[in-house]
């Protein structure tokens, strides 16, 4: 039997803090309230019946909802994705150039979408400033700016 018997969490490095769960607990959910904006991780380590011990690290992204349409990290240092937030249901993100070329354009994926810095035809794109624009089902748009200083490896 693989039914929890304990589960702790530890957040950004932080002291662990553990929950004893009765036995034959088939499922565990957790309200995790982030201290910073930006990227937070979290250390979990579960603990079944037979002493079998799990350890999973995740990092998540905080944002702000009232702060709209926007990107992290930015500036962009080359590594990993781009990840737009608040992006509304439904709605396409248009990557352009500085003197407005059309680079490419990403569906919106679970209220957030995700740029690897590259054009259409899967090249890095230079370093500098980008505009994007998230075009809403309804027609209508807000555009936000990233910089990027290193294209990816």
């Amino acid at each position: 039997d693989n039914a929890l018997t304990s589960f702790s969490c530890s957040l950004n490095g932080g002291t662990a803090v553990t929950t004893n769960i009765a036995p034959y607990t088939s499922s565990l959910s957790l309200d995790i309230v982030f201290p910073t904006f930006g990227t937070n991780s979290v250390l979990l380590t579960a603990v079944d019946l037979a002493g079998n011990t799990n350890v999973s690290n995740a990092v998540f992204i905080a944002t702000r909802s009232d702060l709209g349409f926007s990107s992290v990290p930015n500036p962009y240092r080359g590594e990993g994705e781009i990840v737009f937030l608040n992006v509304s249901a439904g709605a396409t993100v248009k990557i352009y150039t500085i003197s407005g070329l059309l680079l490419r354009t990403i569906p919106e994926s679970g209220l957030t979408a995700m740029w690897d810095g590259k054009d259409k035809n899967s090249r890095n794109v230079s370093p500098g400033i980008y505009i994007c624009t998230m075009k809403r089902a309804d027609g209508s748009s807000v555009t936000t700016k990233v910089m990027i200083t290193r294209t990816r490896h």
